[in-house]
């Protein structure tokens, strides 16, 4: 069984500055997954609103670029590659605004770690920097129990639900393993 003890309050979040040259790889790396998603006939499945869907892959891959380098681990940003994991063995999900929440899907594995990243992307120019922020992390099972559904089945996670990151379980081997 695992422990059910989350904090009372939202973890404290951890700032991280992206460099314009990691935006620029991450935006790249988002329109690549995009076209790979067309070319492939992939449907899209979490975004109602199809112009959603270039911003999308290009705010995950940010998200990504974000946790790899808090981790200070290799980003490899692979495209059509959708049995892997994000960074290493972990999922990780972005939100673009501050009240938003973690979002787990009912067919997400419940043992693999979701780490949420907050990308404040309108308010970037008024920084002059990439100014982003982990959030915390949750099992799949913990979001699924702990989430409220708010449509399609999908569970979505306050950030009092989040461990902080500095309670992340980090395994001796994060290379991606396909699911």
């Amino acid at each position: 069984m695992w422990d059910l003890s989350f904090p009372k309050f939202a973890p404290k979040p951890i700032d991280i500055v992206l460099d314009w040259s990691e935006v620029t790889t991450a935006a790249i790396t988002g329109v690549r997954r995009r076209v790979s998603a067309m070319y492939d006939g992939r449907v899209e499945r979490f975004v109602d609103d199809s112009s959603a869907f270039w911003a999308r892959d290009v705010h995950g891959a940010l998200a990504e670029i974000v946790l790899a380098k808090h981790l200070n681990m290799y980003w490899s940003g692979t495209v059509g590659r959708i049995d892997c994991a994000d960074v290493g063995k972990l999922q990780v999900r972005s939100k673009l605004q501050a009240d938003h929440r973690l979002i787990v899907h009912p067919y997400d594995k419940d043992q693999e770690i979701f780490v949420l990243v907050f990308l404040d992307v309108y308010r970037w120019h008024e920084y002059q920097s990439a100014r982003c922020q982990i959030c915390g992390w949750v099992y799949g099972h913990e979001g699924k129990q702990h989430g409220v559904i708010v449509k399609n089945g999908d569970y979505f996670i306050s950030n009092e639900f989040l461990h902080p990151m500095e309670e992340l379980p980090l395994a001796a081997d994060l290379r991606c393993a396909a699911r």
